[in-house]
């Protein structure tokens, strides 16, 4: 079989959907390798927040008036969130821990559910994309109205009667500024390209279920595309939360904290909420 060639989190992908890179007959081999990959991913998400915290660290400090603004060595300021251990803001109010998860999951669960909106609509245009009729008249316009920009998207339809805020916010996010089709261009291409390898030709040719032998990197190329579509949907949910700040609905998540603590100065909890969501989305 043709041997492709993976990153380290497609081919941890791979092995968790039980790919066909690792027999199923090697049970402690595969967990080994899956835990090894996942201790490569984790690393290297550790240094790359790092260096991301560390440049954007020395740009605060040397602004006017941010001089020592975390009254403690960066090194152990790092080791101390990577540790979970987060200190109250300029020593005095609530701990950051008390509210930054509940940020970060809250921008996190629009996230995913875009994702999930985004993923359903592909599936059923892949689907039906061969019909000329749907494909005209359906999955072009909405490919083409893809293109505009979530916020003027967001704006249009946010004030749809009978339909949750939320749900549109989802509509929104998942769709506009390019982002679906974008993620429906690459589905359907990669869908065509396994569509086109031999083991397929072969099944199709033998009477078999095509999907049944393409399932495995089908859906390994399915999660990679998707986890990579996750930080352009973090940006997207950055300027909708800044965009509805004091008018409602208002969604306040990790987005708006970054915002909000920039403008009254409070820029630990401006860099703690930055590194997190770089370490997550890193690491997914």
């Amino acid at each position: 079989m043709q041997r492709i060639k993976l990153t380290a989190k497609h081919f941890l992908v791979c092995l968790i959907l039980g790919g066909l890179l690792v027999s199923n007959n090697f049970t402690l081999n595969k967990f080994i390798v899956i835990l090894k990959l996942f201790f490569d991913v984790f690393i290297k998400s550790i240094i790359i927040t790092f260096f991301i915290s560390f440049i954007l660290f020395i740009l605060i400090d040397y602004s006017p008036g941010a001089t020592g603004f975390l009254k403690q060595p960066f090194l152990h300021w790092y080791a101390k969130m990577l540790m979970f251990d987060l200190d109250s803001a300029k020593n005095y109010g609530p701990p950051i821990a008390s509210y930054i998860y509940s940020d970060l999951w809250f921008s996190f669960k629009y996230i995913f559910l875009s994702v999930i909106f985004a993923l359903t609509i592909a599936i059923i245009f892949l689907y039906y994309r061969k019909s000329v009729l749907i494909n005209n008249c359906l999955i072009q316009p909405v490919l083409s109205f893809s293109f505009i920009h979530l916020i003027f998207i967001y704006l249009l339809i946010k004030e749809l009667p009978y339909i949750h805020s939320d749900f549109l916010l989802i509509i929104a996010l998942s769709i506009g500024s390019g982002v679906f089709y974008d993620y429906y261009s690459l589905l359907a291409k990669e869908h065509e390209n396994i569509m086109n390898k031999d083991y397929s030709l072969f099944a199709a040719y033998s009477g078999y279920n095509v999907y049944k032998f393409a399932r495995k990197d089908l859906l390994s190329n399915l999660a990679v595309i998707t986890l990579s579509r996750l930080p352009i949907l973090f940006s997207g949910m950055i300027i909708v939360e800044v965009l509805t700040r004091g008018i409602e609905p208002r969604y306040e998540g990790i987005g708006f904290r970054i915002w909000d603590s920039l403008k009254y100065n409070n820029f630990e909890i401006s860099l703690i909420a930055t590194a997190l969501s770089i370490f997550v989305l890193t690491f997914i």
